[in-house]
């Protein structure tokens, strides 16, 4: 019957090999912690176990004169216990070995600057080292944009303080004297309203010289009006 404890059973010629497996074992996985040593302790069981279900079918094929064990009835029960027992085992190993795997990864992620241990998922550890990296990023990016609001709230109260502190121009009245420049109207002064003595005439109206050209075209045209040098000539002669 197999020994299921963490204490394997090792005959006194096979304690060597024993010892160097279970070296080999921990330099490969390299436990740390109660819980890394328990789950490698199981490992290493079930690896010896193994070991010796695989001596005992090389003995049974032996025994039975180098035939296949299933076609002899005897040790047809003895062969099929064997693989059963195979079966179990190394599922027991590859649970056991998961175990370390996922107790190597945490620790990894508990300790990111200490080295890497061997049966750590780095594809785990990456993804949670990016997912950080990430929050942070995030975190400073609402912390910056925190900052400028909080500056730009400043500003703003400094500059209505500042402006509320100023002293307010009062516009003071204009003052006229007898020799201020015409160019400076007084806005109390009458604005002087021009009136036009005869009505606009039009430019497409009819001329009131009796014409019938239209206004534009008679008297209003620049041409028939008198210039001023034709006028000067008229009042020479």
């Amino acid at each position: 019957m197999l020994n299921t404890t963490l204490l394997p059973f090792v005959l006194p010629c096979d304690f060597q090999v024993f010892t160097a497996l279970q070296s080999d074992l921990h330099t490969a996985i390299q436990p740390q912690g109660a819980l890394e040593q328990f789950a490698f302790e199981r490992l290493v069981n079930t690896a010896w176990n193994l070991r010796r279900v695989s001596n005992a079918e090389m003995s049974l094929l032996a025994s039975s004169g180098m035939e296949d064990p299933l076609t002899q009835p005897e040790a047809s029960a003895s062969a099929t216990r064997f693989t059963t027992l195979t079966r179990q085992l190394e599922s027991s190993y590859r649970l056991t070995y998961k175990e370390l795997i996922d107790l190597q990864t945490a620790r990894a992620l508990r300790n990111l600057d200490a080295q890497l241990p061997p049966l750590a998922d780095p594809l785990k550890v990456g993804r949670f080292v990016k997912q950080n990296q990430t929050n942070t990023l995030r975190n400073l990016d609402i912390q910056w944009k925190t900052g400028e609001i909080e500056a730009q709230r400043w500003f703003e109260q400094a500059r209505a303080a500042e402006q509320t502190a100023a002293p307010v121009a009062q516009p003071q009245a204009m003052q006229h004297s007898a020799g201020q420049s015409r160019l400076d109207p007084d806005p109390e002064a009458a604005i002087e309203t021009i009136v036009r003595p005869t009505p606009k005439i039009g430019r497409n109206e009819a001329c009131p010289c009796g014409s019938g050209q239209k206004y534009k075209r008679c008297c209003g045209n620049p041409i028939h009006q008198p210039q001023p040098d034709a006028l000067t000539s008229v009042v020479a002669a």
